[in-house]
């Protein structure tokens, strides 16, 4: 399972703590990748 995250950069309007409840959510749901392309923006997924 992947995980995109461009609403997770700048860009997007989520938060960091509503940012960590998806990670760990996809992370239960067995999700296994998580998409982080440079183009998003800032590189606040790779912080989170």
């Amino acid at each position: 399972m992947v995980l995109g995250n461009l609403e997770v950069q700048d860009w997007g309007t989520v938060n960091e703590d509503h940012a960590l409840e998806i990670l760990h959510e996809f992370e239960e749901c067995g999700g296994n990748f998580i998409e982080t392309a440079d183009v998003y923006g800032m590189v606040l997924e790779n912080h989170l």
